[in-house]
């Protein structure tokens, strides 16, 4: 099952999957814009945003070093309690028709504990970094049901349910968006990919490197996908209950990235400044604001 999933997008030519890009851009941002009506410019502005971007289907090469994994990844082992958890949900949300209803648990539980593994691990390999304390820009952090800008107007927003900081959000110093879908899936789903390319696009600006991975799941199916420097764009997706090692092995990769990207910024003098501005004025650090970057009708969203 796996191999098909993973090698499904290669049987279509390069141009065939740049249109399969295209729709999902476009229907995704629809869903997930902020858009106060959909018109009929609605769509072939979204198209022009998204070939804007320049972005390409990877290479088989690239999917098969982007979506690697090492022997420490393929050897995370969950704590007992992890599972009794998932026994927990599953025992509440028994038959079929309250199955969606466990996505929300299931999923956060995944990603708290997956972190969880990850900075116990890099805890043992940075002995001498600072401890975390009040200051949520010590450490990674996510922030839930939160917003990423995608254009100068207001309404210009992407939803997204996590967002994974290992900097200042207003240096885009992040590696991983995930969206959580409401309903069950029955298949790979670009939900995350909108989103995922306005970052590229933002650190691009910036002349900032590194890839970018966004995640789409109802925590049975996940839909990984990864955008390079030079916009290629890999994707994979593993069911949970044939590819429980796959999926957790890449989170506890995806995930350790953004505490090694973190350890880098805290050797940035400036970049530390820039986070401590944003843990007092918000994001971009605007002295004369008290916004903090979030949608502020959502009590859900904060930090971990």
């Amino acid at each position: 099952m796996r191999s098909a999933m993973f090698s499904i997008s290669h049987h279509i030519s390069k141009q065939d999957q740049i249109h399969q890009m295209e729709r999902e851009f476009i229907k995704h941002s629809m869903d997930r814009l902020s858009l106060p009506n959909i018109t009929d410019e609605t769509g072939p502005a979204l198209l022009r945003m998204f070939r804007g971007l320049k972005l390409s289907p990877s290479s088989d090469a690239e999917e098969k070093e982007v979506w690697k994994l090492d022997q420490e990844s393929m050897s995370v082992q969950m704590p007992d309690h992890f599972e009794r958890y998932m026994c927990d949900v599953a025992l509440i949300f028994s038959s079929e028709d309250n199955k969606s209803s466990a996505i929300r648990p299931r999923t956060d539980w995944i990603l708290v504990a997956t972190t969880a593994i990850v900075r116990k691990k890099k805890d043992q390999l940075y002995p001498d970094a600072s401890q975390p304390s009040h200051q949520i820009y010590d450490a990674l952090y996510y922030h839930f049901n939160t917003i990423i800008p995608a254009g100068s107007e207001p309404s210009m927003v992407y939803s997204v349910d996590y967002v994974l900081w290992y900097g200042a959000r207003g240096d885009w110093d992040t590696n991983l968006v995930v969206v959580r879908s409401s309903s069950l899936l029955d298949g790979e789903c670009w939900a995350a990919f909108p989103s995922m390319s306005v970052v590229h696009a933002a650190r691009k600006a910036k002349k900032y490197t590194g890839g970018v991975y966004a995640i789409c799941t109802d925590s049975y199916t996940w839909t990984f996908l990864h955008l390079r420097d030079k916009g290629r764009v890999s994707k994979r997706c593993l069911s949970w209950d044939d590819n429980i090692e796959d999926v957790i092995g890449q989170l506890y990769k995806i995930i350790g990235q953004a505490f090694d990207l973190h350890m880098e910024r805290e050797k940035d003098p400036e970049a530390q400044q820039r986070m401590r501005d944003e843990s007092l004025h918000g994001w971009g650090g605007d002295k004369s604001s008290n916004d903090d970057g979030r949608d502020d009708s959502d009590e859900d969203a904060g930090p971990w």
